[in-house]
């Protein structure tokens, strides 16, 4: 849910994090958001990605997480770091124990799988530019643009 809370909800809550993130910076909204099986991210107009959920194997691309279940999680919506400062995130896709993320000016980085706990990119070829992408259980799916 991203409020701190412990527990589930059959009725919407509102996430007091995007309230006061909205009142800081009227033009910074939630363009895209997405989830997989214990996780969920958001991306903002500003090119920022948030995460926060179970982050056992490092999905969540915020730097922690050890892969420990019972330990690794984010409570609260929190920062996904940035490999390349300044660059803005233009989208992302969510999958089980992977989140793949695309910026500004086309690398394509993938975290999860007990290997990366910080979004790392994925090396292409010149020829190959992703149209679109999907993150699945433990494999990764693109659209090239051709």
């Amino acid at each position: 849910m991203g409020t701190g809370a412990n527990f589930n909800s059959l009725t919407p809550l509102t996430n007091f994090f995007f309230k006061e993130l909205r009142k800081s910076d009227p033009n910074e909204r939630i363009i895209k958001i997405d989830c997989a099986d214990d996780y969920t991210a958001a991306l903002s107009s500003a090119g920022n990605l948030y995460a926060w959920g179970m982050n056992n194997q490092g999905q969540l691309g915020t730097g922690g997480g050890t892969g420990k279940d019972y330990t690794d999680t984010e409570k609260f919506p929190t920062l996904v770091v940035k490999t390349i400062p300044g660059i803005k995130y233009v989208d992302f896709s969510c999958g089980e124990n992977t989140m793949l993320i695309k910026d500004e000016i086309g690398n394509l980085y993938k975290t999860g799988l007990k290997v990366d706990y910080v979004p790392n990119i994925i090396e292409l070829t010149n020829t190959v530019k992703p149209k679109s992408f999907f993150s699945g259980r433990s494999c990764y799916c693109m659209i090239d643009r051709k």
